[in-house]
């Protein structure tokens, strides 16, 4: 059982804290420790520390008396009360990914007067036959259809007609109807008798059927008779897609529950104006629900009805239901950070790993997971790279942090033995994460190498090293001696990572001028989805990361400042001086103000069913809101509107904004016609006003300020165009920059134009100088 000389695997250790004292007991406790590890006392006041694995240890050298076996019916000791939490300040943290509950917008924009009131005319009917979309004509078409069916009735009757003859009269009737209106609407989908008989005179029948339905419908709501309401109602979901029917949507069986797939919505016949009469029905109707403690109800409404998901899964969130809100969050394919997330709070780990794997979640929920479990989850990010031979990104995974980095240790050899452009990115890691006199000398041949077929080799080796942030002043030299016999441009942080005198005896390379540059993206990948970024004047990116936070970096992606505070948009003040975060929670809107000088952020306000323009003037924000176009005082604590434009039978298609001109492109509910205003800034003077009959709306990112359109995805001034093989970057200035990668995002702010491409690397250039300004790739930590 004990042993007292020679080398023992050892379970346990034996502490005579009579003779060391407590003190050094404690210490030599702490110093062996492992998880899964127990303290005892023995009967004879001594401790007794039982390891989870053996280790080797030299008996005569061991810090207590080694045992190879652990006895039986010992006294635990608690160790936690040896740390003393007296003098620590207690926070109490709420998860980030709650839905915040949105504020009501106050105006003080003053009411049109009502004059329909005034004159004494009387208020309009109300019937819900009125709420149903119709088109303009169609009443003109029924009444052609109707004489086409009593002409072929005519004919039928005096025997020398077929019926087939019958049905293509009257179908040729129905096209004159159409014609007559002036252009022919969607082909809706559906059943074909469905259609064919909403174009002869059972269109009204049909019509009166549905008509009863919704006034039904509108009583049960009303009357919050729950039971029988959201039984019988019909989900609109986002798009407000269904099939064409001639039955009226048949009633619930069944716990009134959220789906996790959603099916078929409010179908074709019914228009745009009953989809919005449902949508407030149905938000009343939720809100009534949750404060009524009637959660599976109200978060039914949420996800089946409204087709508004991430409100159901917060809502489950809030109640604690984590399994509930995990299983409505993948089914419904919301974002598979948020899917990892919510398995792994509700215990079900397999799932969470599975996801991240299916999904490429790893990095993004790594970062909203706490340090320990983010830390696991690495592990197995870590693995799944090995099992799939990505070496790079194996790496790439574990170096973050330095408990998880020897992980990847094997990758680093593996990757170097196979060579090539990867071969070359690892040996820069092993230089800098595993330094030995042996690497740093593997290095130096590699640099001071004169052979022109490793110039690639060690252009890719330096890119990395830099990259890494590595410090070594001799390789630092050696890169540079290497890139200017190579005839390499030696880049500006390698130039400060050189000897400085060397550095100053540079020969200036002459640089060949080039009107239209070819962007470089960064060589290592990204590991957090970058929602946003807007480059700014002095050398520094905002970059917004969803639920990961905001960050201000530097050019060559050095953070500068981080905060913790959802973010998916970045509304950026015209000067530069201040943002407005924008995080995404379903349909609400949570809005946090940044002081980019100070470097202070606070939450703002919360809105629901508001889209930001891409920026502002640092006071008024420009929002399309469920009345049209809204400008909100963003130096009020309150969201308040303080002018209005449009209202909301305006739908609006597209807007675009700079610090002198908005435009908007937007077609009014029931109008087939397109209209496009523009206003000069910061005035808001209406100068342009334009309507275009029967015009297909053109793509909502290709509206410029200036009212046209581009050929491409626009933000502000600038736009990329896609090619064959590359994307071009232009502004009005004409083409400024190309690139062959694949652009995801695009921004404007002050002159400097910001890519994002499609792995969310970062790119910038000033469109004035037409100079690459920045190139990085963020990392998880």
């Amino acid at each position: 059982m004990t042993t007292f000389r020679g080398t023992v695997a050892a379970r346990a250790f034996v502490l005579d804290v009579h003779v060391i004292g407590e003190e050094e007991a404690r210490t030599r406790v702490l110093d062996l420790w492992q998880p899964g590890a127990r303290l005892y006392a023995t009967p004879a006041g001594s401790w007794l520390l039982a390891l989870a694995e053996p280790v080797e240890v030299r008996a005569e050298r061991a810090p207590g008396l080694p045992l190879t076996e652990v006895p039986d019916g010992l006294t635990p000791l608690d160790c936690a009360q040896w740390t003393d939490t007296s003098g620590l300040v207690r926070y109490e943290l709420t998860p980030a990914d709650h839905e915040p509950a949105p504020e009501p917008v106050e105006s003080t924009v003053p009411e049109a007067p009502r004059l329909r009131i005034r004159g004494g005319i009387g208020a309009p009917s109300q019937h819900v036959e009125g709420l149903v979309g119709g088109e303009t004509g169609s009443g003109f078409r029924a009444v052609l259809i109707a004489l086409g069916a009593l002409g072929a009735l005519v004919l039928l009757a005096h025997g020398n007609f077929k019926p087939v003859l019958a049905i293509a009269f009257i179908a040729a009737f129905a096209t004159v109807g159409r014609a007559v209106r002036g252009t022919a609407p969607a082909r809706q989908p559906g059943n074909f008798w469905a259609r064919l008989a909403m174009r002869t005179p059972l269109r009204a029948l049909v019509r009166s059927k549905h008509d009863r339905y919704l006034r039904r419908l509108t009583e049960l709501f009303e009357r919050r008779d729950w039971h029988n309401a959201l039984r019988d109602a019909i989900g609109i979901g986002r798009d407000g897609q269904g099939r064409l029917s001639l039955k009226v949507p048949q009633r619930r069986t069944g716990d009134l529950r959220p789906t996790t797939v959603l099916g078929p919505g409010a179908g074709p016949l019914y228009g745009v104006e009953v989809q919005h009469y449902l949508q407030r029905l149905y938000r009343t109707a939720a809100e009534d629900l949750e404060r009524l403690g009637r959660h599976d109800e109200a978060a039914f409404v949420h996800a089946d009805l409204l087709g508004d998901p991430a409100a159901a899964v917060a809502l489950f969130e809030r109640l604690g239901r984590l399994t509930d809100a995990a299983e409505l969050a993948e089914g419904r394919g919301l974002d598979p950070a948020l899917v990892v997330r919510l398995w792994w709070r509700a215990g079900n780990r397999t799932r969470a790993i599975d996801v991240a794997r299916a999904r490429g979640a790893f990095a993004a929920a790594i970062a909203r997971l706490p340090a320990q479990e983010g830390r696991e989850l690495r592990a197995e990010w870590v693995r799944e790279r090995q099992e799939a031979g990505d070496h790079l990104g194996a790496v790439a995974a574990a170096w973050s942090d330095e408990v998880t980095r020897d992980l990847a240790l094997p990758s680093v050899q593996a990757g170097m033995a196979l060579g090539g452009p990867t071969g070359s990115a690892l040996f820069a890691h092993l230089a800098v994460g595993w330094p030995t006199a042996r690497t740093h000398a593997a290095a130096l041949a590699l640099l001071d190498d004169d052979d022109p077929e490793l110039a690639p080799a060690r252009r890719r080796f330096v890119d990395a090293w830099l990259a890494l942030q590595g410090a070594d002043r001799e390789l630092g030299s050696a890169a540079t001696r290497a890139f200017v016999r190579d005839g390499t441009p030696v880049p500006r942080p390698l130039k400060k990572a050189a000897d400085p005198l060397l550095a100053a005896d540079l020969p200036r390379a002459p640089r060949a001028r080039r009107d239209v540059p070819d962007l470089a993206f960064p060589a290592l990948p990204a590991q957090l989805v970058v929602h946003d970024a807007v480059a700014l004047r002095g050398n520094a990116v905002l970059v917004a990361l969803g639920d990961q936070g905001a960050r201000l970096v530097t050019g060559d992606g050095r953070t500068r400042a981080r905060w913790d505070v959802p973010a998916h948009q970045i509304v950026i003040a015209d000067h530069g001086g201040s943002a407005l975060l924008v995080g995404r929670r379903g349909a609400v809107r949570e809005v946090h103000h940044l002081d980019l000088a100070s470097r202070r952020v606070r939450h703002w306000t919360t809105l629901a069913h508001r889209t930001f323009a891409g920026s502002f003037d640092g006071g008024i924000a420009v929002v399309r809101g469920p009345d049209g176009l809204e400008f909100l005082d963003v130096r009020r604590n309150r969201p308040t509107v303080v002018w209005r434009e449009l209202d909301r039978d305006a739908v609006v298609l597209g807007l675009a904004r700079n610090e002198h001109s908005l435009a908007v492109v937007f077609a009014k509910q029931g109008d087939r016609a397109v209209e496009r205003w523009r206003w000069e800034l910061p005035g808001l003077t209406l100068r342009e006003r334009s309507r275009r009959e029967n015009q297909q709306v053109p793509p909502e990112r290709t509206l410029l300020p200036s009212g046209e359109h581009c050929d491409g995805t626009a933000d502000g001034d600038a736009w990329w165009t896609p090619r064959e093989d590359h994307a071009e970057i232009r502004t009005k200035a004409g083409l400024v920059a190309r690139t062959t990668a694949v652009v995801h995002g695009i921004r404007w702010h002050a002159g400097l134009v910001t890519l994002i491409d499609q792995d969310s690397r970062v790119v910038a250039l000033d469109a004035e100088t037409r100079e690459q300004v920045a190139a990085f790739s963020v990392q998880a930590r």
